[in-house]
């Protein structure tokens, strides 16, 4: 895992960086090239052996990736982004949990006799 110090060290060696091409557009800037070296740094470790590898994780991992990704694509913002109340937040989170619901619902329905 990035250690403070191993971050520190990087800031203070890419301070004077302004623009590259994995920085510009919505959801970039500092914090976004920070996230990608945390992920360098975190890949580092799994080769590396110092973190334990399970492939449900990194099949769980790669998916969220894929959709902030997809989201990223298709509205131009990150979840990193100050636009929505926590209020708004929550509502998202509650209609997402309403949703998976549904879905389990079907599910269950389909592997299950209807008088269990």
């Amino acid at each position: 895992m990035l250690t403070n110090e191993e971050l520190t060290r990087w800031r203070a060696e890419n301070a004077r960086l302004t623009w590259s091409p994995f920085t510009e557009g919505p959801g970039s800037g500092p914090r976004r090239v920070e996230a990608l070296i945390c992920e360098v740094f975190m890949l580092r470790d799994v080769l590396a052996g110092k973190i334990a590898s399970c492939p449900i994780s990194e099949s769980v991992a790669a998916s969220i990736m894929s959709r902030a990704a997809l989201g990223l694509q298709k509205y131009g913002v990150t979840m990193d982004r100050a636009c929505l109340s926590r209020a708004d937040w929550l509502r998202h989170a509650q209609e997402e949990a309403m949703d998976l619901a549904v879905y389990l619902e079907r599910c269950i329905r389909e592997v299950l006799p209807h008088d269990a």
